[in-house]
């Protein structure tokens, strides 16, 4: 059992309860969507701020778990050269695609900081999608 150094909090059955939720809606919603469907934006921002604080959670939860794994010196940790070789892949796919994805008409009009907040997150996504299958590879 992993407190997390929360040693009075409680929540873990919830949080799988809401989890299992978010997993149904999100399937439920999968199944619906077809790629050329179009959305009204709010609907886009609803699930990129969805997307954003899970992954926000999951990251906070996964770095007290490698701290509390090494001490308090977690964050020295070396990444082996195959994460390391695949999230290099990673970036190089991620430009490669925001670039692309940029040339697109429909992304003409944004402003610079839009154009750079798509830059980022296709290229970190990328970056950190391919980090973690050359960690499991390892």
């Amino acid at each position: 059992m992993a407190n997390y150094n929360y040693p009075n909090a409680k929540g873990g059955r919830m949080m799988i309860n809401r989890l299992y939720t978010i997993e149904r809606v999100a399937r439920g919603l999968r199944e619906e969507i077809n790629p050329n469907d179009q959305f009204p934006l709010w609907t886009q921002n609803k699930i990129a701020t969805a997307q954003d604080r899970l992954t926000t959670a999951m990251q906070y939860l996964v770095s007290k778990k490698e701290q509390s794994n090494m001490g308090n010196f977690g964050f020295f940790k070396q990444r082996s050269e195959t994460e390391n070789t695949f999230r290099y892949i990673g970036s190089g796919i991620g430009v490669v695609s925001a670039y692309l994805l940029l040339q697109d008409k429909k992304f003409s009009k944004l402003r610079w900081w839009q154009k750079f907040a798509v830059y980022s997150a296709v290229t970190g996504v990328s970056r950190e999608t391919l980090g973690f299958i050359g960690k499991k590879i390892d």
